[in-house]
């Protein structure tokens, strides 16, 4: 099955952004929706650590962020706010 939109994720109250993240994949590769795990696919990680190499991901380009432009304001973007514990 091909991916036909992308959404994007919003942490949940009271959850991390790994755990946010980490549900979404979950939910998204649900065996039964998957047909046990074969329409399943990844390109540079592995679907057991795609939540984590995706939080590393947008940690690298917060920090690259931040070290580009001096210290621009964050608070608009949760998800680099949460990643970094802010």
């Amino acid at each position: 099955m091909a991916a036909t939109c992308i959404m994007s994720i919003h942490i949940n109250k009271g959850k991390t952004a790994r755990q946010s993240i980490a549900a979404r994949l979950d939910y998204i590769m649900n065996p039964k929706k998957t047909d046990g795990g074969i329409l399943v696919s990844t390109y540079a990680c592995s679907p057991e650590t795609a939540a984590d190499g995706w939080l590393y991901r947008r940690l690298s380009v917060c920090a690259s962020q931040l070290s580009s432009f001096g210290s621009p304001d964050r608070s608009g973007d949760r998800l680099c706010s949460a990643a970094a514990g802010l």
